[in-house]
């Protein structure tokens, strides 16, 4: 009996498998660290506004 076809074909799907992983988590990365990067504007953002009201609350006191 010749297995020859039901090889190529496992490779083609581990071949599959092995190209779109890493793709997968790339783009897993990117969304998390836009996520990160649009959270720690916010904070700062945040901290800013916090900064201009008590600079603010200072000068008018």
């Amino acid at each position: 009996m010749d297995f020859s076809h039901l090889l190529a074909g496992y490779d083609g799907v581990f071949h599959l498998a092995a190209i779109a992983s890493p793709v997968v988590a790339q783009q897993q990365w990117a969304w998390a660290h836009s996520v990160n990067q649009s959270a720690s504007v916010r904070i700062f953002l945040m901290k800013l506004v916090d900064g201009k009201r008590a600079t603010l609350a200072l000068m008018y006191r």
